[in-house]
Order: C-alpha cells, then sequence, then structure tokens
C-alpha cells in the first residue's frame, strides 16, 4: 500500500476489506448497544463504494474487460459484484444491514495474462 497507493489493485483490496469490516461492524452491533458502532458500518460502506468504484473505473481494469479482450471470464468475481451492489443499494441507508459475502480462497485483483 505504502509503494502504490494509488493503483487500482489498493483500491479494490481497501474495498473488500472495508465491506468485510462493515459486516463484522453490523454484526457486533448486534450484541453490543452501541452507536458508534453504526457509524462504522456507514463509513465503512461508504468506504467500500467508493473504492471498489474507483477500481472497476481505472485504465487498468478496462484493459481487462471481456469486450476488450474476447474473453468470456470477467476479471471480477461474483462476489466482488455483491459487495458493490450492495454497497451501492445501502448509499443512503440510515441503518444499513450488508449482507454478508463469504470470500473465495482466490479473492483478490484477479492477474490475467493475455499473451497468446
Amino acid at each position: 500500500l505504502a509503494r502504490f497507493p494509488q493503483s487500482p489493485q489498493c483500491y479494490y483490496h481497501i474495498g473488500v476489506a472495508s465491506y468485510q469490516l462493515a459486516v463484522q461492524f453490523y454484526e457486533a452491533e448486534a450484541t453490543e448497544d452501541s452507536s458508534n458502532l453504526a457509524h462504522l458500518v456507514v463509513l465503512h460502506l461508504a468506504a467500500a463504494r467508493e473504492n471498489l468504484e474507483l477500481a472497476r473505473e481505472s485504465a487498468e481494469a478496462g484493459k481487462l474487460a471481456p469486450q476488450k479482450t474476447g474473453r468470456t471470464e470477467s476479471p471480477w468475481l461474483p462476489e466482488d459484484e455483491r459487495m458493490l451492489e450492495e454497497a451501492r443499494a445501502l448509499a443512503d441507508a440510515r441503518d444499513p444491514a450488508p449482507m454478508c459475502v463469504p470470500l473465495p480462497d482466490a479473492v483478490g485483483w484477479r492477474f490475467m495474462n493475455y499473451r497468446t
């Protein structure tokens, strides 16, 4: 993160981590009575949405798009799609309840080699 803080890979990983933190704070809210946790849920959902969108809109992500590569496989995992959809849907919610999105073992910015 310190070497390339403006990279789309960094934005992606911060977005995924922020979403997962929002879910953890939301689940902790059920066992603890704290308005601070609700505030953290809102903050982390906003960070997740912003960072995942920055990663997706980057020039590097554009190069990985199926319409550019001719591949049918998207560089985005279905879990990435669900986290972004959920973060967008809850953007203006007063009391957001983010859905838990379990991460696969191979989560991360997918490296795709397009050399032929």
